[in-house]
């Protein structure tokens, strides 16, 4: 326990992110501007998701947040033939403008 809080479950982490997730529909893609990044204290500025509400989600390297982070994905494996692996992307940090 941190500061006589309990430690979230996986469960608990998974609801609290669909709660903020699902349903919602991204609207934009861009990077930090330097202003936000330098915001959090960063030299460099991670993709940003924008959703239609005006969320944000993006990147950082660690929970802390001290520094910006890579974001990961891969693509559909849908129709994909079972000897091939689907498309990996990666959208790593710029530095500031």
């Amino acid at each position: 326990m941190k500061n006589g809080q309990k430690i979230p479950t996986e469960g608990e982490w998974v609801q609290w992110a669909e709660d903020r997730l699902l349903g919602q529909h991204v609207s934009l893609v861009r990077y930090l501007d330097n202003e936000e990044s330098e915001q959090m204290g960063w030299t460099e500025r991670p993709l940003c998701i924008q959703f239609s509400d005006g969320s944000i989600i993006f990147a950082q390297c660690d929970p802390e947040g001290n520094a910006a982070g890579t974001i990961i994905g891969f693509g559909s494996t849908e129709n994909l033939p079972d000897d091939q692996y689907p498309e990996e992307w990666g959208f790593p940090p710029l530095g500031l403008k």
